[in-house]
């Protein structure tokens, strides 16, 4: 991935800074907009310790070579090498009317938690499936 990972609006973003326990090559950068969450993962991590806590962050290709990143935060300017750098970023609006046919109204919802209720009891697995049946 040769182009820069610039996150728009990411001054009103701050990332928290996780390394994984299984895979301490793995740094996955969270952060949660207003829009929704987003994530930096970098893969086969190695450069300097970053802080718990990052803000502005870009994320670049450096000049010295093919896996040279360089990250560039309000904390300063950070130099790895890393084997993948991707960027994800989760867009609820995007989904949310696809949702919403699906979604329970509140006295189905109502509904649905006494049938769970129900459940353990004789006949309740019946109950549920065909009031879950009847929904169409």
């Amino acid at each position: 991935m040769l182009s820069v990972l610039n996150l728009e609006h990411a001054a009103s973003v701050k990332f928290s800074v996780e390394r994984g326990a299984t895979m301490p090559a793995r740094v996955v950068l969270r952060g949660q907009a207003t829009r929704g969450s987003r994530l930096i993962l970098i893969a086969g991590y190695d450069g300097p310790e970053l802080p718990e806590r990052l803000t502005d962050v870009v994320v670049e290709p450096a000049d010295s070579g093919e896996q040279a990143w360089c990250l560039r935060c309000g904390e300063g300017e950070f130099r790895f090498r890393a084997s993948a750098v991707e960027r994800l970023e989760g867009r609820p609006e995007l989904w949310e009317p696809l949702h919403r046919p699906f979604a329970l109204r509140s006295g189905e919802r109502r509904m649905a938690l006494l049938l769970l209720a129900l459940l353990r009891l004789p006949g309740g697995a019946w109950l549920l499936r065909r009031w879950h049946g009847s929904r169409g």
